[in-house]
C-alpha cells in the first residue's frame, strides 16, 4: 500500500496551516446575566493552550484532530491533482 499521497508539498502545507488556523470550533457557555456567550477557537490556538497548560489528554485529542485534517486535505488535493492530470 503506497502512501505517497501523504507526502507534504507546498499546496498541502499551505492548506493545512490555513485549515488549522481558521477558528471553526465553537463553544457556547451561559453568562452570569443569563445570556449565552459564544466563542470560536482554532485547532492551533487550542493546541498551544493545552501545551502551555500541560493538559495532555485534550492536547493529544487536538493533535489527532489536526492529523485527521491533514489526511483529509492530502486526500482532497491528491484527488484534484489526479483529475487535472487526466485532462
Amino acid at each position: 500500500m503506497k502512501l505517497d499521497w501523504l507526502r507534504p508539498n507546498i499546496a498541502k502545507s499551505i492548506a493545512f496551516v490555513v485549515a488549522v488556523l481558521i477558528p471553526f470550533l465553537r463553544e457556547r457557555a451561559p453568562a452570569i446575566d443569563g445570556s449565552i456567550s459564544v466563542a470560536y477557537y482554532s485547532v492551533g490556538q487550542l493546541l498551544g493552550s493545552y501545551l502551555y497548560l500541560a493538559d495532555w489528554f485534550p492536547f493529544f485529542q487536538m493533535l489527532a484532530f489536526a492529523i485527521v485534517i491533514y489526511v483529509a486535505i492530502a486526500g482532497i488535493i491528491d484527488i484534484i491533482s489526479q483529475i487535472i492530470r487526466k485532462k
